[in-house]
């Protein structure tokens, strides 16, 4: 019983596949017509062309716990901190040196005066920290501020709130080693010995923030020799931004590669000191090298994965059309297949276009894994030819 429904089922497939072959053969003219017309409808879909390198779209279905629960993160409590970093290394001998100090004292200000296109700056994007200020004046007389519980009657909560804002400044979170001496010292004045002694003191204070360090959370590979620090062969400097959660919509891309959403503005100042960080490698110290980390450095990359094969198609193309013509041919004006290997690129062209506008139009997007189709399309446009 099988193999006769099996049989059916063949026989019928072949007599309509004889129909459309002889249909073909004999209308030639309307079917290539119908041919660029099905195919430029289904690029119109194209408009809608998206890539997709978001991990959590890629990778986990959509169903998953994960997943639900990291969309009600994102609409209840985002994640708004953005984490860039800077690592530099002496190949030979220590950082801890002033050529060094100055060249990371320059980036600083670098990093502090660079602007963007549209006139961002670091202050525009950073995580503001409060530091408390130097302010003599009084709010209210009757407010004991030596007292052990200030925030109690009559200071609280008013006029407690407006000496809190009286008394502190918002203060870029930015960390590194010049947190020791702060932003507008002279390190031209520093010697090394002065360097290994300011590590060296028993307590350390950021000069910015007034809160204590620890000297070895910003250096790497610390050599001692008895108790004290006599090297390292590693700093990093950190810049710690913020997104503006407010200025987020949901059609709004989010930083692809790891799934965590990101505002524009954050996306526009993350590329300009990516570029400010790359082109300071080309100015270090001598034997020094850096190391740099930007929040938006994996999805950069994961975004050039998708499109980076792409320079690859025509190279395809024109390799499948030299062996197709000698494969085919001769080399001769009679028996030569050049325009036949044309043809057939141009049907495997028309699928391409076809089967991305259809999809676009369908609202779905393009992925990594989808770099393989224009390859496999033309490995079976051969075999056809």
């Amino acid at each position: 019983m099988l193999r006769k429904v099996s049989h059916w089922i063949v026989s019928k497939l072949e007599d309509f596949f004889a129909w459309y072959g002889r249909f073909v053969a004999s209308h030639p003219f309307i079917m290539i017509v119908v041919c660029f017309v099905v195919t430029g409808l289904a690029g119109i879909g194209m408009i809608r062309y998206r890539t997709e390198n978001n991990a959590f779209k890629l990778w986990i279905p959509d169903n998953s716990d994960f997943v639900s629960n990291y969309a009600w993160l994102e609409e209840n409590n985002p994640p708004d901190i953005r984490f860039n970093s800077l690592i530099l290394v002496a190949d030979e001998g220590s950082v801890l040196t002033k050529d060094v100090l100055l060249h990371i004292s320059q980036i600083h200000k670098k990093v502090s005066t660079l602007r963007t296109e549209n006139e961002l700056g670091w202050n525009n994007v950073c995580y503001h920290l409060p530091i408390p200020k130097d302010t003599g004046k009084q709010i209210d007389p009757t407010c004991d501020l030596q007292s052990n519980t200030p925030w109690l009657a009559p200071c609280y909560p008013d006029p407690w709130c407006e000496m809190v804002q009286v008394g502190t400044d918002l203060e870029c979170y930015e960390k590194s080693i010049l947190e020791l001496w702060g932003y507008d010292f002279d390190y031209s004045s520093l010697t090394d010995e002065d360097i290994i002694e300011k590590v060296n003191e028993e307590t350390l204070m950021s000069a910015i923030f007034k809160t204590p360090i620890n000297i070895e959370d910003y250096l790497g590979i610390v050599t001692k020799e008895n108790d004290r620090i006599t090297a390292a062969k590693a700093l990093n400097m950190q810049w710690f931004g913020k997104i503006n959660t407010t200025d987020i919509n949901a059609d709004d891309i989010a930083n692809m590669g790891t799934g965590e959403i990101v505002d524009e503005n954050s996306l526009e100042w993350e590329e300009a000191l990516r570029d400010l960080l790359m082109e300071d490698q080309e100015n270090l110290p001598e034997g020094t090298e850096t190391f740099i980390n930007v929040a938006r450095g994996y999805s950069d990359i994961a975004g050039d994965t998708i499109v980076g094969d792409a320079f690859m198609m025509p190279i395809g193309f024109m390799i499948v059309f030299v062996y197709v013509t000698i494969m085919l041919g001769k080399f001769s004006c009679l028996e030569q297949r050049g325009i036949l290997a044309l043809c057939g690129l141009a049907c495997i062209g028309l699928t391409i276009g076809f089967t991305y506008g259809f999809c676009s139009a369908l609202n779905l997007f393009y992925g990594p894994m989808h770099n393989l189709i224009p390859f496999l399309l033309l490995g079976i446009g051969i075999d056809d030819m």
